[in-house]
C-alpha cells in the first residue's frame, strides 16, 4: 500500500489528467467550433454572395436590355455597356464557380448553427454551384448571338439620314445626295449579307431583312428622281427614306430583344431567377443562424 502522501499524489495527478481530458474535450467539442462559426457563417455568406451578386447583375442587364428606346441618343452606348456588362458577369460568374467551389466545415459537438452549415447548407450547395455553372454556360451563346447581332447592326444605329441627306438642298447638291443615297444602299447590303451569316432564325430579323430591302428600293427611287431632275418627287421620297431608318433602328432593337426574348433564353431566364431566389433563401438562413450566435447582430 501506498503512503499516505504518494496516494494523494497519484490522486492529484489523475485529477488533473481527467480535468485536462475534460477541458481539451470541451475546448476541441464545444469551444472551439462555437468560436469558429461565426467565421465560417461569414465566410459561407460572402461566397454565397458573391455568385448570388453575378447572377443579379447579369439579370439586371438582361432585362434591361428589353427597355431600351430606340429614340435614345445613346442607345448604341447604353446597348453596348449592357452587352459588356453581360459578357463580364458571365465570365466572373463561371470564374467565381471554379475559385469558391467549396464553404467551410466545423468539426464538433452539434448544435443548431453547425449542423446548418455542416449539413443543410453543406449538401444544398453543391446543387447550387452547379446550377449556377449551367447558367452561366448556357448563357454564354446568348451572350455571343447579342453580341454579334450588335456589332452587326451598329452601322444602321451609328448612321443618321437627317445629318446624310436632310441637310442638303437637292437641286445644288444633286450629286452629293446620289453619291449618299448609294452609299446607303451599298452600307443596308452589307448588313444584310452580316446577318444572312449569324444564322439566326428570328422572326424579328426577317421582318429587319424585309425593311432593309424596302428601304434599299426607296433609295433608288430617290436616285433616279433626282438623275430625272424631279426635286419635288425627291423631296417627298427623302422624306421617307427618314422614317424608313427610324423604322429600321426600332426593328433592330426588337431583333435585338426578341432574341432575349426567345423561348430557350425566356427558360434561361427563368431558371436563373429561380436561383436567385434560392441564393436569397440560404443567405437568409445564413443571417439567421448567425443571430442565434449572437442576439445583438
Amino acid at each position: 500500500m501506498l503512503p499516505a502522501k504518494k496516494q494523494i499524489l497519484v490522486l492529484a495527478i489523475k485529477t488533473t489528467l481527467v480535468t485536462l481530458c475534460l477541458l481539451l474535450g470541451y475546448y476541441f467539442l464545444i469551444l472551439k467550433p462555437q468560436l469558429a462559426l461565426p467565421t465560417a457563417l461569414l465566410n459561407a455568406q460572402k461566397t454565397l454572395t458573391l455568385h448570388h451578386t453575378n447572377l443579379l447583375q447579369n439579370r439586371l442587364a438582361l432585362t434591361e436590355l428589353t427597355r431600351l428606346h430606340p429614340n435614345s441618343s445613346a442607345l448604341s452606348q447604353e446597348k453596348r455597356r449592357l452587352i459588356q456588362t453581360l459578357k463580364t458577369t458571365n465570365e466572373q460568374g463561371l470564374k467565381a464557380v471554379i475559385e469558391h467551389n467549396s464553404l467551410p466545415e466545423i468539426k464538433g459537438a452539434p448544435s443548431p448553427p453547425l449542423t446548418f452549415l455542416n449539413t443543410q447548407l453543406g449538401q444544398a450547395f453543391p446543387d447550387l454551384l452547379e446550377q449556377t455553372r449551367q447558367v452561366f454556360n448556357k448563357q454564354q451563346n446568348l451572350i455571343t448571338n447579342l453580341d454579334n447581332l450588335d456589332t452587326e447592326t451598329a452601322n444602321l444605329f451609328s448612321y443618321s439620314p437627317q445629318q446624310d441627306l436632310d441637310q442638303l438642298e437637292l437641286s445644288a447638291d444633286k450629286k452629293s445626295a446620289i453619291t449618299r443615297a448609294n452609299a446607303a444602299i451599298q452600307g443596308l447590303d452589307k448588313i444584310a449579307q452580316d446577318l444572312n451569316q449569324l444564322d439566326l432564325d428570328l422572326p424579328e430579323i426577317q421582318t429587319l431583312q424585309t425593311k432593309m430591302l424596302t428601304t434599299q428600293q426607296t433609295l433608288e427611287d430617290f436616285i433616279t428622281q433626282l438623275q430625272e431632275e424631279n426635286f419635288a418627287a425627291a423631296a417627298e421620297t427623302k422624306n421617307q427614306i427618314l422614317l424608313h431608318f427610324a423604322q429600321l433602328k426600332r426593328q433592330a432593337l426588337d431583333a435585338q430583344i426578341g432574341l432575349i426574348k426567345s423561348t430557350i433564353s425566356i427558360n434561361l431566364l427563368t431558371a436563373q431567377t429561380n436561383l436567385i431566389l434560392q441564393y436569397d433563401f440560404w443567405l437568409q438562413q445564413i443571417s439567421e443562424n448567425q443571430a442565434q450566435l449572437n442576439p445583438s447582430y
